[in-house]
């Protein structure tokens, strides 16, 4: 197989990092001794490679003036007198929430809960109903006997026991 200018480019990045296996790198230093378009190539990229690691580490790094500032601004805010809450506005806040407290305290002593349902209503009216064959309600003095139909009364059950047989 033979090593072309493009395997030779697409390695050269590694070749500069020394990230190639020592087969490879013989390979690409004998190309790069052939051919003078690829060794052209790898110094332009082995001086970028120099340039960057010399101008990056300095990026992030701040000036002596910036250091200075910040400092300054630092040692204002240290200096700074510091804001305290008055203490009688605390007190004050203290006894407005009693105050609303105590106000909202019986309604929470509710008798009834929210979630009840309600009971079924009362009769206003008492009616007493006899046993006779031709039973005729009688009611009390203060109701109403317009439209009243009378419910007889339960009568006892005299069936036989389920457990009880006629056979003794």
């Amino acid at each position: 197989m033979r090593y072309t200018c493009r395997h030779c480019r697409a390695e050269l990045t590694a070749y500069i990092h020394r990230q190639l296996s020592p087969q490879r790198r013989q390979r690409v230093g004998r190309h790069l001794n052939a051919c003078a378009n690829c060794y052209t190539l790898y110094r332009q990229l082995r001086d970028v490679d120099r340039e960057l690691q010399t101008s990056l580490p300095l990026l992030g790094q701040p000036g002596r003036r910036q250091l200075s500032g910040m400092w300054q601004g630092i040692q204002t805010q240290i200096s700074a007198p510091r804001r305290t809450v008055p203490v009688f506005r605390v007190r004050y806040g203290v006894a407005v929430m009693l105050a609303v407290m105590a106000l909202a305290l019986p309604w929470s002593f509710n008798r009834a809960p929210a979630y009840a349902l309600p009971l079924p209503p009362t009769p206003v009216h008492t009616v007493r109903i006899t046993n006779a064959p031709d039973a005729i309600a009688m009611a009390t003095a203060d109701a109403p006997t317009v439209g009243f139909v009378p419910t007889p009364t339960l009568e006892a059950n005299d069936a036989p026991d389920v457990s009880a047989t006629e056979t003794p």
